[in-house]
C-alpha cells in the first residue's frame, strides 16, 4: 500500500483538520493549562504548540518532506509526542520503534520503511547504533535540538492531505515478519474522538498512561486527552511504586495502566494514593472493589489495524456482563461472521469484522497481506467472538490459536483462563500439538508460581471444563518466549514440543 499525496498543493482550499490542529486549538482554549508532563518536563498547551511548529521547521531543515518516514526511538517522554505532532503538520509519517527490540529488529523496520531521518533519545543511543540508525541521517533529542527549536520560526508550509499516513506502526510479528500498518491523520482524529466520547474524557482530566507510546493503546489515551484539553502524564517506569507516586504527585483522575494494575492494587499505598482517581483501565476484580470502591473500571477491544479501540465497556456493564469486551464505539460497524463472511446468530462464535473511518488502509508495500486483511469491505480481525442480543461482545480466541481435537473445537483462551485461576500457575500458554490418538491435542506450557504436578492441574481442569477441553500434554518451563510487545510466541512453543520430554496424561 502506498500513500495518497502527502500534501495539498499550495493555494488549494481545504478545511481538513489535522491531528496537530487539536493542540493548536488547545493553545487558544487552554493556554497555560498543562498538556504534557513527564518525569522531568512539563508543557502547557501554549508551549507545546510553539515547540511543535518550530520542530516541524527543524525536521524540514533536516530534509523531511510530505510522505517521508521518520523513525522515532524514544521512551515515554514529552518530546515523543512533540515529534509526532510536528510530523502531523509536515505531512510526514512517524515509524515508532519499540525500544525493547534488538538491533537487527530495529534495522529491519527502519530499512523496510525507507526512513529518511531517525530521531533518537540519548539514553537509547546504544540500541540506535546496533540498529544502524546512527549511520543514517539522524537527530538526537538533546539540548542541541532544544536550542534549535527555541530559535526556529513556526512552520508555514502546505497543509497535509487528511489521508496522508501519520503513523506506520509495525505489528508484533508472532508468526512472521512485522508488517507496517498505515494509519492516517484522519484515522487518528476519528479514533481519538470516539475514544474521548466513549470514556467521557474532558478538559479537567489528568490521564496517566502506563503503556509505552509505541503501542496504539497508549497513543489512543494520550491523543484523546489532548483533543479534549486534558493533561497527559507519561511516567518513565511502570512498577507499582512509580505508578502510585505519579498518581499522587499529579492528582491523576484516569489511570490507563492495565498491565501494572494487578501489582499496584496490592501495594500498601493503593487506597490512599488512589483517592483522586475516578477511572481505571483494566478488568474488574474483587481487589479493585475492595481497595478503590469509588473508581469506575473500564476496558475495551482494539488492535493496531483498527487505530486503537473499537469497543468499550464501563462500570455497571462490567458487573452484569462479566468478561465482556463491550459494544461498538461511535463511528464503527462491527459484525460476527462465519468462515464465508455470513452473519451468525447471537450467542454463536464467529470472526469479528470491522469497518469505519479509523480502520487502516492496509500495510506498507504488502498487497497480498492487504487482500487477506479485507473481505467485502470489512476488516478481518482474525479474532473469534460471540455477541448477545444487545450487541455486547465476548472475546473467545484468536482463529490461529483454536485447537481441533477429536472433531471438537477448543479455544485456547478459555483453557488458559481456567489454568491461570489455579494459585500455583503464574503464566500459561495453551496450544495444539500433534497427538496419535486425537490428531491434535491440547497442551499447556506452564510457568509455575509454586510446585505443582500435572495431575493436580488436570483435576482442576476437569472440575471446570468439558473433558475434551482438558490439556492432555503438560510442560513446566522457567519462562515463556515473548516478542517485543510481550505476546507469547506460540509457534516457537509448538516447534519446541518434544513428546519425549513433555508429560502425556493418561486418558480418563
Amino acid at each position: 500500500m502506498s500513500d495518497p499525496q502527502g500534501a495539498v498543493p499550495a493555494g488549494t482550499p481545504t478545511a481538513a483538520m489535522l491531528l496537530v490542529d487539536a493542540v493548536l486549538t488547545g493553545r487558544d482554549l487552554h493556554g497555560d493549562r498543562p498538556a504534557l508532563v513527564d518525569d522531568g518536563s512539563r508543557r502547557t498547551y501554549a508551549e507545546l504548540a510553539t515547540r511543535v511548529l518550530a520542530l516541524a521547521t527543524v525536521l524540514a531543515e533536516e530534509g523531511v518532506r510530505p510522505g517521508d518516514r521518520v523513525a522515532l526511538l524514544c521512551p515515554n517522554e514529552v518530546r515523543y509526542l512533540e515529534v509526532l505532532l510536528a510530523a502531523s503538520r509536515l505531512g510526514a509519517a512517524v515509524v515508532p520503534l519499540n525500544h525493547r527490540l534488538v538491533g537487527p529488529e530495529v534495522a529491519f523496520q527502519v530499512e523496510d520503511a525507507d526512513a529518511v531521518l531517525a530521531v533518537v533519545a540519548v539514553p537509547l543511543t546504544a540500541l540506535a547504533r546496533a540498529g544502524g540508525l546512527l549511520d543514517r541521517r539522524h537527530v538526537l533529542l538533546d539540548d542541541g535540538l532544544d536550542a534549535r527549536i527555541a530559535t526556529a520560526a513556526p512552520f508555514v508550509g502546505p497543509r497535509p492531505h487528511p489521508g496522508a499516513t501519520l503513523l506506520q506502526m509495525y505489528t508484533s510479528g508472532t508468526t512472521g515478519r512485522p508488517k507496517g500498518c498505515l494509519l492516517s491523520q484522519g484515522n487518528w482524529l476519528v479514533s481519538a474522538t470516539a475514544h474521548a466520547h466513549a470514556y467521557d474524557v474532558h478538559a479537567t482530566d489528568v490521564v496517566l498512561t502506563g503503556l509505552p507510546l509505541f503501542h496504539v493503546a497508549a497513543l489512543g489515551w494520550a491523543l484523546s486527552t489532548l483533543l479534549t484539553g486534558g493533561t497527559v502524564v507519561l511516567p518513565a517506569r511502570f512498577d507499582a511504586q512509580s505508578f502510585w507516586d505519579g498518581v499522587t504527585r499529579h492528582r491523576v483522575s484516569v489511570a490507563a495502566a492495565p498491565f501494572a494494575l494487578r501489582e499496584a492494587l496490592r501495594h500498601p499505598s493503593a487506597a490512599e494514593a488512589g483517592r483522586h482517581l475516578r477511572m481505571i483501565v483494566g478488568m474488574p476484580s474483587a481487589r479493585t472493589a475492595e481497595v478503590l470502591p469509588h473508581v469506575e473500571v473500564v476496558s475495551g477491544y482494539g488492535a493496531t489495524e483498527l487505530c486503537g479501540q473499537v469497543t468499550a465497556i464501563r462500570g455497571p456493564e462490567h458487573r452484569t456482563r462479566r468478561g465482556a469486551i463491550g459494544r461498538p464505539m461511535a463511528g464503527y460497524a462491527l459484525a460476527v461472521v462465519d468462515d464465508r463472511g455470513r452473519p451468525v446468530p447471537a450467542g454463536t462464535t464467529g470472526e469479528l469484522v470491522v469497518r469505519g473511518p479509523a480502520v487502516t488502509s492496509g500495510y506498507w508495500r504488502l498487497p497480498e497481506a492487504d487482500e487477506e486483511l479485507f473481505r467485502d469491505g470489512w476488516l478481518r480481525t482474525g479474532d473469534l467472538v460471540r455477541a448477545d442480543e444487545e450487541g455486547f461482545l465476548w472475546f473467545v480466541d484468536r482463529i490461529k490459536d483454536m485447537i481441533k481435537t477429536g472433531g471438537e473445537n477448543v479455544y485456547s483462551a478459555e483453557v488458559e483462563a481456567v489454568l491461570l485461576a489455579h494459585p500455583a500457575v503464574r503464566e500459561v500458554a495453551v496450544l495444539g500439538v500433534p497427538d496419535q490418538r486425537w490428531g491434535q491435542a491440547v497442551k499447556a506450557v506452564v510457568l509455575p508460581a509454586s510446585t505443582v504436578e500435572p495431575d493436580e492441574l488436570d483435576a482442576w481442569c476437569l472440575e471446570r471444563l468439558a473433558p475434551y477441553k482438558r490439556p492432555r500434554w503438560y510442560e513446566m518451563v522457567a519462562e515463556l518466549p515473548r516478542n517485543a510487545s510481550g505476546k507469547v510466541i506460540k509457534p516457537r512453543l509448538l516447534a519446541a514440543h518434544d513428546p519425549a520430554t513433555a508429560v502425556r496424561l493418561a486418558e480418563r
